[in-house]
């Protein structure tokens, strides 16, 4: 008996083996099959995307190749529009100044003449942009007019263009902001020049008046169809027309084609998520050569791409019929292997299930390891604090029996505030055992720093010297006064780092009146070390970011000053320069009845 014993013994460890050895075999079958699956999916998804990025990238340029230069031409026809006016306005200006330069009197010699309105007529026939020429007094009334004969009784001296002309010496043509018209609603812009007569004094305009409603039309004439808009400019953000119409006409805008970078090229293209319409563009801008004026021409990002998206969806579409077919294939190649697969996955189930039944065992064993650790934590804290209760208690015992000993009761107020500060780390420790808030009150912030003060110094060292600069009319602050005790060392300490060689510390206080009537305290601690650049004071505020060689610093200083401001509400800045010293300046919100008594 004993051979078959050991006969049925042998049997199920060799069931075992060739189990493990089918689900070695039909996995590492599975495996290489989702491997070819990956790899061919992969390589599918990855050339269909290529192609469609190519595809984007090559739609987005053609598109601003087109507006570019679509933006250079309306940009020519303008700069040629304003000439033809600037032609005849300086032909104007020259007629009234062949006898030398104009008078008042010349000028007012001009009302009623039929033969100079008639010239002022004949000067404007076949410029369609050129609604009107006139020629305006020193006192803003209209000395002659292109329109009318005789001369209505129109008077410009209220018109922001006229005093300003008026008051500036403005060599060249000058082109004003649009004026709307009164009476019909429609906008208008002039090109005026300024008149001086011998002395050098201002005696009046010679104005071209620019219909923008010619530019509107010719801009619809274009047709571009669409969301595509042509826009026209002042250089100081004022829009003078837009094709399709917007409100805003007149308005001056913060868009970003009047950037500096933009403005000193000349021109340019960029791109707006959110333009005037709230429609997403692609903006081609270019200034008008010799006039304060630039041209902008946009289209919608989705009409640009609305192609590309076509032909994405198509080649999406057949890439995954592709993936699909190739998925097919696979799995009728895994199908026969299945049922083992489930197996093997059973199997492997069950270890998991094990494996993961004795972690969450690991775990549950370091949770109460380290809840055990917090409550013992907290009992040390708790022992320690009893402690340090008779110790105080003996101190302040000695404290108020020694006033007649100055020296002796130095040592025992340095011993009490020694103890004090070590029942507040305590505290601390319990708060994080029992997870209780910290200790916020109201604050003496002056009389904080001086008490801590003996300790700053010693952290300091003998090389460099503190100084206070303390506003007596600082309020109480309501904060942890042993969080900004800490603040103060940390700012100190890293002051201390940055003046090996020796140096000047200050530590100044004041109150500051906000324009809402409140009242804010601000701390700011001052170094004379080597200062900062712009690209380090930009990151000091970051955890874990440090200049100090490894293993001298861990880059949390600042950010823990950080965060303990923005916890009391209010905010931590620094002002640093390279080789001017650094100051890092510490702001807090009064409590309403600290600013009250301030205000008082």
């Amino acid at each position: 008996m004993r051979p078959d014993t050991e006969a049925g013994a042998r049997l199920p460890e060799g069931e075992a083996r060739s189990i493990v050895k089918l689900r070695q075999t039909i996995g590492m079958l599975s495996r290489r099959l989702a491997l070819v699956g990956l790899v061919l999916s992969v390589g599918l998804v990855a050339m269909a995307a290529f192609v469609i990025l190519e595809l984007r990238t090559k739609q987005l340029l053609d598109a601003k190749r087109e507006l570019m230069t679509l933006n250079t031409v309306l940009a020519e026809e303008t700069a040629r529009a304003m000439q033809s006016v600037d032609l005849v306005v300086d032909t104007i200006v020259a007629s009234l100044s062949k006898d030398g330069p104009p008078t008042g009197e010349g000028l007012a010699s001009l009302a009623g003449d039929r033969g100079f309105h008639e010239g002022l007529k004949a000067k404007i026939a076949g410029i369609p942009q050129l609604d009107a020429v006139s020629v305006v007094g020193a006192d803003g009334r209209l000395v002659t007019f292109s329109r009318f004969l005789p001369i209505p009784a129109i008077d410009l001296s209220d018109r922001d263009y006229f005093a300003h002309l008026r008051d500036t010496e403005v060599t060249g043509s000058y082109v004003t902001e649009p004026v709307q018209n009164r009476g019909t609603g429609t906008w208008t812009i002039y090109l005026a020049r300024r008149l001086v007569g011998p002395d050098g004094r201002f005696v009046g305009l010679v104005l071209g008046a620019i219909d923008l409603r010619y530019f509107d039309s010719f801009y619809r004439s274009l047709k571009l169809g669409g969301r595509s808009a042509i826009s026209l400019w002042r250089q100081d953000g004022t829009l003078l027309t837009r094709e399709p119409a917007i409100a805003g006409v007149g308005r001056q805008f913060r868009i970003k084609a009047f950037t500096p970078d933009l403005v000193a090229s000349q021109g340019g293209y960029y791109e707006v998520s959110d333009a005037m319409d709230g429609v997403h563009r692609f903006v081609a801008t270019r200034a008008v050569t010799g006039y304060p004026m630039v041209v902008n021409v946009s289209r919608a990002r989705d009409d640009i791409l609305h192609d590309w998206r076509n032909q994405a969806i198509l080649g999406a579409g057949a890439t995954v019929l592709c993936i699909a077919a190739i998925l097919g294939i696979l799995w009728t190649l895994a199908r026969q292997a299945r049922a083992n697969i489930a197996r093997a996955q059973a199997v492997l189930a069950r270890e998991d299930a094990v494996r993961a039944r004795e972690a969450a065992e690991a775990q549950l064993r370091q949770s109460q390891k380290m809840e055990a650790v917090g409550q013992l934590a907290g009992g040390i804290a708790h022992d320690f604090n009893n402690l340090l209760n008779v110790v105080i208690a003996n101190l302040d015992w000695l404290e108020r029996h020694l006033a007649h000993e100055p020296a002796l009761l130095a040592r025992v107020k340095d011993a009490l505030g020694g103890a004090e500060r070590a029942a507040e780390t305590t505290h601390l420790l319990l708060s994080f055992a029992r997870n209780e808030p910290l200790s916020v009150a109201p604050t003496d912030v002056n009389d904080l720093i001086l008490r801590f003060a003996k300790l700053l110094r010693s952290t300091l060292g003998g090389q460099i010297r503190m100084e206070l600069e303390l506003s007596p009319d600082v309020p109480n602050l309501t904060l942890d006064a042993n969080q900004l005790e800490n603040a103060l060392l940390n700012l100190a300490v890293n002051a201390r780092d940055a003046m090996p060689a020796g140096g000047s510390l200050t530590i100044a206080t004041r109150a500051v009146a906000t324009a809402t009537q409140t009242v804010q305290v601000t701390i700011a601690v001052s170094d004379t070390g080597p200062g900062m650049s712009d690209e380090v004071i930009a990151r000091a505020f970051d955890p874990f970011f440090t200049t100090k060689p490894v293993g001298k610093g861990t880059g949390l200083g600042l950010n823990q000053v950080l965060r303990f401001a923005q916890q009391a509400g209010g905010s931590a800045s620094i002002e640093s320069r390279p080789g001017e010293g650094t100051t890092v300046q510490l702001v807090f919100p009064v409590s309403a009845p600290e600013s009250s008594r301030m205000a008082a």
